[in-house]
């Protein structure tokens, strides 16, 4: 700081990566301005990637697409971690299975979560955000979206983080007969896999059938010991408790069955039938510390997620285009302990969305309705009901975008028989009683881009979003309070400034994003001092630690609330290079929220990078090989308990494809190195590593 400054004013320093776009806008302005829109691929030789890298490059907002690939080489166990290298991404791991994701350093309902188009209800009850993406078995992935800024208008009127949008593998409609059979085993968690995948087709009907079984005995972390103390000091704490449950380790055990029925329907329409069940037992979640030795763990003795849905796609229905229809019914069940009531949450959707294709001009269409409802010690339900339209419209080298959804929220609760009113109307939270809750409002979004040249071009998008309370944050009870009827709905303001390069090998992009909330919805902890004598006594006394004691004098819980004005920003850039044979990705992303509320700044996250390089050698079994590095800053500062320490990891990665067989592995944490992610209550894992064997058949009898 220079004399004369304002010692109040703060100075950012901007990444270097900031002055990217200057270097190529400035080297290929000179040349003539190209009106094209597309960038002509020549060949068929083209991949699903270069389809992908041109899908984004002609979007105002940020979207990235991890492919079955990618998922498959690096043997990844999750959608969550599936996601963790995109830029804005940060993935903290609650234990072997569980996994809190952020975008932009938003969380929970601020991400919404998507399976081929339908919400994965969540109402908050996991607690981790995102949906309940580890239902999901990773084995009938085909691709992962995850979608950031504007788009919020399409999928969800409080994704004010993004968009996770999975995209499932559909159920083959050429002739023929499949099987896949995937073996493989993950030293970080001691976990086998299997999975078996058949699927047949007459060329009318196709179906798909696939069933995973897994188990996860640990999770093999640097500091064992600190491991084994919080599991020994958690089954201590919970022996009083009529539904405990010992805790032996981190680990899971899950299985998956899935169905999916397709049937063409006339000449261009398409009726798909699903079908997904779910189980996990024994699941071990940490909760509440920002380091494991004063962590707790919680047992869940089950995990349930049942899924039903029937849709219809069709390509062209007079002046509509890409035609869908679905109707879906989900549950989900989860019990912590043993023979405990548990809480069960059902949904109900119907969702609608189509293109009308009217010249230059794109209208996007559609409705949607969901009915979630939540039995716990009473029955609380929040309905939904939204219309949104979406307009792109291109004029040479302008494009102009402009959305607007309609939302309405009602939100109930109903006692159980048997409940008496008075004493219901009198308690704090879900176990209570409250009167019905209407909410209502509209949400929007703008944006254009621009154009440079056929390489170059630049994007502005300005949005809203408007986020009702989700039923936990509403009428939480136990170890949290609910805000209650009172809790006002979370508003917020965005904008994001985009440039994009597109090459036939290389592809970048940049771009720094601003938000602004209203009634922010948060917690904080509430403590009440319920020994006074004793506490003052310990003060007074010198051999007495009253950290140490503090649960002998304070009650304290944890409390939903509204936090007035927070903003976030942030940066992202990612450079992907590709040839035949190489392949370079780089990324990096920070963001910083700012508030007078102490509670809310601890969701900043540090200067994130990652690097791959992944080379293909010419040979009939294909082998490759990538290597990974991740170096975490503590930029902006990381604000948690005990401090942050910044890190660097590095990982290898091979395999091979010959006939019919495909082998990967590889090892995570090749140093070895200690290390925990921003405001993980857990450490990363230590050098470990995995080996997957595959083998899939397919005969066609076209």
């Amino acid at each position: 700081q220079q004399s004369g400054e304002d010692p109040n004013m703060k100075t950012y320093k901007l990444p270097i990566y900031a002055l990217i776009p200057l270097l190529f806008i400035t080297t290929n302005h000179a040349k003539a301005i190209d009106t094209l829109k597309k960038i002509e691929i020549i060949g068929e030789s083209q991949n699903e990637r270069r389809k992908n890298k041109e899908e984004m490059f002609y979007k105002p907002y940020s979207k990235q697409i991890i492919d079955e690939k990618t998922i498959r080489e690096e043997n990844i166990p999750d959608i969550a971690e599936a996601v963790r290298d995109i830029p804005g991404i940060n993935v903290t791991k609650l234990g072997a299975f569980s996994r809190t994701i952020k975008v932009r350093g938003l969380q929970g309902p601020r991400v919404a979560t998507l399976i081929d188009g339908i919400k994965l209800s969540n109402q908050g009850l996991n607690r981790s955000g995102a949906g309940e993406t580890g239902m999901q078995d990773i084995a009938n992935v085909k691709s992962i979206e995850v979608i950031k800024g504007s788009p919020a208008v399409i999928y969800d009127p409080g994704a004010a983080g993004g968009v996770i949008n999975i995209i499932t593998h559909k159920a083959p409609l050429k002739k023929g007969v499949g099987l896949k059979q995937t073996l493989g085993y993950d030293e970080g968690y001691d976990k086998k896999k299997s999975t078996t995948v058949i699927d047949a087709s007459t060329g009318k009907v196709g179906v798909r059938f696939s069933y995973s079984n897994t188990e996860a005995r640990d999770y093999k972390i640097s500091g064992e010991a600190d491991k084994n103390l919080a599991i020994e000091r958690s089954n201590i704490m919970n022996t009083m408790s009529p539904t405990f449950l010992e805790i032996n380790d981190l680990g899971y055990n899950t299985e998956s069955l899935y169905a999916r029925l397709s049937v063409k329907a006339g000449q261009d329409g398409i009726i798909d039938i699903d079908w997904n069940n779910w189980t996990g037992k024994d699941m071990t979640l940490l909760y509440g510390a920002p380091t494991i030795d004063e962590a707790i763990l919680v047992q869940y003795d089950r995990m349930d997620r049942n899924s039903h849905a029937i849709s219809y796609r069709k390509d062209n229905l007079g002046k509509f285009s890409n035609l869908n229809f679905k109707y879906s019914k989900q549950s989900q069940f989860q019990a912590i302990g043993s023979n405990a009531i548990g809480v069960k949450l059902n949904s109900e959707q119907v969702n609608l969305v189509s293109d009308i294709y009217i010249d230059d001009l794109i209208v996007k269409v559609g409705a949607e309705i969901i009915k979630d409802n939540a039995r716990t010690l009473v029955y609380s339900t929040q309905d939904y009901a939204g219309v949104f339209t979406n307009l792109e419209y291109i004029n040479n080298d302008w494009t102009l975008f402009g959305g607007a959804r309609w939302n309405q929220w009602d939100t109930t609760q109903k006692l159980l028989s048997g409940t008496n009113r008075v004493v219901a109307e009198q308690l704090v939270g879900i176990s209570g009683i409250t009167p019905p809750k209407n909410t209502s409002a509209p949400t929007f979004a703008v944006g254009a881009q621009y154009g440079i040249n056929q390489q170059n071009n630049i994007s502005i998008n300005l949005n809203t979003t408007f986020r009702n309370p989700n039923l936990l944050e509403r009428y939480a009870f136990g170890d949290r309070i609910g805000g209650g009827i009172d809790m006002k709905p979370e508003e917020g303001k965005h904008a994001e400034i985009l440039w994009k390069y597109l090459n036939p090998n290389l592809s970048m992009t940049t771009g720094i994003f601003y938000s602004e909330f209203e009634n922010y919805i948060w917690t904080k902890q509430i403590k009440h001092l319920t020994n006074p004598a004793g506490y003052a006594a310990c003060i007074n006394s010198a051999t007495c630690d009253e950290v140490a004691k503090e649960d002998e004098y304070f009650e304290s819980y944890f409390k939903y609330y509204n936090s007035e004005q927070v903003t976030n920003w942030g940066m992202e850039f990612d450079v992907h290079y590709s040839t035949h044979q190489h392949e370079i990705i780089f990324s990096s992303s920070f963001n910083e929220v700012k508030s007078n509320d102490i509670f809310v700044q601890s969701s900043a996250q540090p200067i994130d990078s990652n690097i791959s390089y992944r080379y293909e050698f010419n040979n009939n079994w294909h082998p490759w090989v990538k290597i990974k590095g991740q170096y975490v800053l503590d930029l902006p500062k990381v604000k948690q308990h005990l401090g942050f320490d910044p890190y660097s990891l590095f990982s290898a990665y091979a395999g091979f494809n010959k006939n019919d067989f495909i082998v990967s592995g590889g090892v995570r944490n090749l140093m070895d190195k200690e290390y925990r992610v921003p405001y993980s209550g857990i450490n990363g894992l230590s050098r470990t590593f995995f080996i997957n064997v595959s083998y899939e058949w397919h005969s066609s009898n076209d």
